[in-house]
């Protein structure tokens, strides 16, 4: 797929919103990685369109799955408040339940299953400081290798036809009460 320019990302952005005029408030899940960081960048070309731009908050979700991971957050802080003006949150994850242990002290036979409670707790977190935030869209970026992931995966774990189908483009995650994800 060719590349995202900043006009065809706005395009993009307003079809997904109520009379395709740009949130009050837009949330950016950001990692650091390749991926979330194109988003942050094309996130704020919204600041050149012709209606008020939305107050970006970008969330960053510190899994302290392994040591440094505290510092990388911080770093991904700076940068994006210092280049774009973001508003920016770190979200520190602790383990959600005392008897699971942190990723990078887990046992590799417990290995996925922790990875999938973290996945759940991760957006339990994201839809609360949405809300907290009244942030009504929340932007994730997956690139082609990450919809390629998930379909082996869903494949792997026996979910039939359904897994041919990858990531949803739009979707309502848990508990957000409204928040577009």
């Amino acid at each position: 797929a060719a590349p995202v320019a900043p006009g065809e990302f706005t395009r993009l952005l307003r079809r997904i919103c109520p009379d395709r005029r740009l949130p009050a408030r837009l949330g950016l899940a950001v990692s650091g990685g390749v991926d979330s960081m194109a988003l942050a960048h094309l996130a704020s070309a919204l600041f050149a369109a012709p209606d008020p731009p939305p107050a970006i908050h970008a969330f960053i979700v510190d899994h302290r799955a392994r040591p440094g991971s505290t510092a990388d957050a911080n770093a991904v802080v700076a940068f994006l408040s210092a280049r774009y003006g973001f508003a920016v949150h770190v979200l520190p994850l602790d383990p959600p339940h005392p008897s699971l242990p942190s990723l990078h002290l887990c046992p590799r036979s417990a290995f996925e299953t922790a990875v999938r409670q973290y996945r759940q707790y991760r957006w339990h977190a994201l839809s609360r400081h949405c809300l907290l935030r009244r942030v009504s869209h929340l932007l994730l970026a997956h690139h082609a290798d990450d919809q390629a992931e998930m379909v082996v995966m869903r494949m792997v774990n026996g979910t039939g036809y359904a897994s041919m189908a990858g990531m949803r483009a739009i979707v309502k995650p848990p508990e957000s009460r409204g928040v577009r994800g």
